[in-house]
């Protein structure tokens, strides 16, 4: 598995895993289903990844960008504040770790929250970095 599928499937598990987030979400998803609020009001999804390679003296690696959207069709943004908040909190600085390579850190860098398109629903746009060294 490649070392940028592996953090994908470390992200997903490590969001789907927590309780406080999962009270809120209906899921997270790659690719969201049809009805991908399932009876809840919030979910989120993996947006675009984007790595810079950063390799050093035997060491092959790399810096990435992660975004991660919270949607809520909850009234007012409150549900998708919170959402993202409790993210944040989960994932920024957290110590986590891949099955093959090393994740050396992750933070969360921004949180831009507002209307999505459609001018109803609330959608928190997060932008997570971090550098992975990859086993060769």
């Amino acid at each position: 598995m490649s070392a940028e599928a592996e953090f994908q499937k470390l992200l997903v598990d490590t969001i789907k895993g927590n309780a406080g987030v999962m009270a809120i979400a209906a899921g997270c998803y790659d690719r969201p289903p049809k009805d991908p609020f399932k009876g809840k009001s919030a979910y989120v999804t993996l947006g675009s990844f984007e790595q810079l390679e950063d390799d050093a003296d035997c060491i092959s690696g790399f810096e990435f960008t992660q975004t991660l959207n919270v949607w809520s069709k909850a009234v007012g943004g409150v549900e998708c504040k919170n959402l993202a908040s409790l993210l944040r909190k989960l994932l920024h600085r957290a110590d986590l770790s891949l099955t093959t390579d090393a994740l050396v850190q992750l933070t969360v860098e921004r949180v831009v929250t507002g209307k999505a398109r459609d001018g109803i629903t609330h959608q928190s746009v997060m932008t997570l970095s971090g550098q992975i060294e990859e086993v060769v």
